[in-house]
């Protein structure tokens, strides 16, 4: 995931697919450590990026905790919980960046958590929810848990393991039908 903000600045969240990484990074964000969520090296990186990543990620930088804030170019990021039984609580955390009083919400790899109930007063416009269902929500945990969260919209990522085929991917973006659904190819820009 790769945002821009009208400033310029440029944040890169978990990288790990595609090869899109030629607009140099001003901040890197890295969920948890593991191999498909944390390529800073694919990262064209400007001079004084800063990495922040959950415990588990060894990815230099600065690690963060749920509940850690930051504010970075004018941006606030604050780590929330992440975790499920693939993704042990306390090594990995998920995302909110306010930018320009837009809040986003990136999950990082989790389950439906009781923590997740607390964000629904930051009044989020965007959420983005893994939903792959192997190593995270399934779909329908992730609809209960856009139920709990209420963002205006809501955005399925980690939609299959990295292995799956384009139609596991597509059959699970289907089952997904939050209010507020917005899918998102590769590639595709939306402003914010």
């Amino acid at each position: 995931m790769r945002i821009k903000t009208n400033e310029g600045v440029v944040i890169y969240i978990d990288p790990y697919a595609g090869n899109d990484y030629g607009e140099p990074a001003d901040i890197i964000l890295v969920s948890h450590g593991h191999s498909d969520h944390n390529q800073v090296g694919k990262v064209t990186q400007k001079q004084g990026c800063q990495i922040f990543s959950g415990n588990g990620a060894n990815v230099g930088g600065t690690k963060m905790s749920a509940g850690d804030s930051v504010n970075v170019a004018g941006i606030a990021i604050k780590a929330v919980e992440a975790y499920n039984n693939n993704h042990p609580k306390g090594t990995g955390v998920g995302f909110v960046i306010e930018i320009n009083g837009v809040k986003i919400y990136h999950s990082g790899d989790t389950s439906k958590v009781p923590e997740m109930a607390e964000l629904e007063a930051l009044r989020l416009d965007y959420a983005m929810l893994c939903i792959d269902g192997v190593y995270n929500m399934s779909a329908a945990e992730a609809m209960e848990a856009a139920e709990l969260i209420k963002a205006k919209k809501v955005i399925p990522i980690h939609v299959a393991p990295s292995n799956a085929s384009e139609a596991t991917k597509q059959a699970n973006i289907a089952k997904f039908n939050p209010a507020g659904k917005l899918i998102l190819k590769e590639g595709e820009t939306i402003y914010l």
